[in-house]
């Protein structure tokens, strides 16, 4: 153990032998988070020495090494299946496709593992071992969850940066992806493909050891059971209790708040799936209930998109451009609106329309990014018969078509992103009972494995 760990630990030990269970005079704790959250040694987490951006910010480096070593293979995974293993195109776009789908795939597992048996801090940790050796996406759900854990609800100004930590984490991971896929497109596709893939083991290395380092100082909730069986419960408790009548404003129903009952979190209760209601009626148990569904269409468009690119003219004066470089420009599309979106777009919509605006929700933002997509993929679409109209007479699959013309498909598919990908996190994470937000992570990533199978099945028709 270091001096820093020492020092934070005898800390930890001085607050705990003083009355750290007194109240201040409006009745609240003096030092103790009000989230029901604990610390590593399982004793209520203490507000100065636990979560925060402090932790928050440890996750958020390790998310972007992650990132990094990740898309270094991601990135160039179909340009190697070309060249090295001699995949044709809708080989190699299909061999990306099922070895994202079955990372996204095991995303699901991590979820379970994370909320019900082990935490999210023993998952991200025992899991990104496991990522060093061979990728694995087990642990993609529990570290942004993580993160949203060092924040406590209760209190208004930590409330706030949990609302923008899911933001955060997306550009932390295209942060890691923008220098994957540059320099280490760059270094991969001069032919030092070895090197490539030891730069991306250390950057997962080293993101492991700033993930141990906060051990001390993260937050932690307890497991809160099998999620499974709580939704079989529910669904068991709605036949049960068909024969019951439903007040209208939903009195006598278990997911409304009680005055003064601050310690369980509960949904709030919605005029949707009003029928779902019986589930809910307080009689011989309590029941919870698991409501969520997503999609995502983007894994396809980047594996084709760098095909594309690989087979124009990537000269720029006398540098050859990766073709997984370009997606850059998806990549800081991404994240500059995302990190300007409310310092500077909605101020500026107010100060021109002299009125504040009035924001989609998420399922609104969705359905926004999924237009946008469609977009692109008609603007790649007339890209790609401008490309062939260049391309070489003597059959060969290069184009004299500047690569520079995929730039608008690729800032489109940024916007895209950026009102999808958040949007879906934050609403799959709402969506799901108190202390499962990981399964709703879990859920989201989920969606983008069926996309990604679902891509394949189209590529082999």
């Amino acid at each position: 153990m270091d001096g820093n760990e020492e020092d934070f630990t005898s800390q930890v030990i001085e607050v705990y032998d003083e009355e750290w269970s007194d109240t201040d005079e409006d009745g609240s704790d003096n030092y103790c988070t009000r989230d029901g959250s604990v610390d590593f040694y399982g004793k209520p987490a203490i507000k100065n020495l636990t979560g925060g951006w402090k932790s928050a910010t440890l996750l958020l480096v390790n998310q972007g090494l992650v990132a990094m070593a990740f898309s270094g293979v991601e990135a160039n995974l179909v340009i190697f299946l070309k060249l090295v293993l001699k995949q044709t195109n809708v080989e190699a776009a299909n061999t990306f496709s099922l070895w994202m789908g079955t990372t996204y795939f095991f995303s699901l597992i991590g979820a379970f593992l994370s909320d019900s048996l082990i935490g999210r801090y023993l998952t991200t940790v025992i899991f990104q071992f496991v990522f060093i050796i061979v990728r694995s996406g087990v642990s993609d759900p529990a570290l942004p969850t993580l993160g949203a854990d060092q924040f406590d609800e209760e209190e208004p100004k930590e409330r706030r940066s949990k609302a923008l930590i899911y933001g955060y984490f997306y550009v932390a991971l295209n942060l890691g992806s923008l220098v994957a896929e540059t320099v280490l497109a760059y270094i991969a596709t001069s032919g030092h493909w070895v090197m490539g893939f030891w730069i991306c083991t250390s950057c997962a290395s080293v993101s492991f050891l700033v993930l141990l380092s906060g051990t001390l100082r993260y937050r932690h909730y307890k497991s809160f059971g099998n999620p499974f069986s709580k939704f079989i419960q529910a669904c068991v408790s709605f036949l049960r209790k068909m024969k019951f009548q439903i007040d209208s404003n939903g009195e006598g129903l278990y997911g409304i708040q009680r005055d003064g009952d601050t310690s369980v979190r509960r949904i709030h209760h919605t005029n949707g799936l009003r029928f779902l209601d019986r589930a809910a009626i307080v009689s011989d148990e309590a029941t919870e209930m698991l409501l969520g569904e997503g999609h995502s269409a983007f894994i396809q468009m980047l594996s084709l998109f760098v095909e594309q690119g690989s087979t124009m003219d990537r000269t720029f004066f006398k540098f050859q451009i990766p073709p997984s470089s370009m997606t850059a420009f998806d990549i800081i599309t991404t994240s500059a609106f995302i990190l300007l979106f409310d310092v500077l777009i909605i101020p500026l919509y107010v100060k021109v329309m002299k009125r504040p605006p009035k924001l989609p929700g998420e399922l609104q933002s969705i359905g926004i990014g999924l237009v946008i997509t469609i977009i692109t993929l008609v603007v790649a679409g007339f890209v790609e018969t401008q490309r062939l109209e260049f391309a070489s007479k003597d059959g060969e699959e290069t184009s004299s078509l500047s690569i520079f013309w995929l730039m608008p498909q690729y800032l489109l598919l940024g916007v895209a992103e950026a009102f999808v990908n958040v949007a879906q996190m934050n609403f799959f994470t709402s969506e799901t009972p108190d202390g499962l937000e990981g399964l709703g992570m879990g859920l989201s990533m989920f969606s983008s494995a069926i996309g990604c199978y679902v891509g394949n099945f189209l590529l082999t028709m």
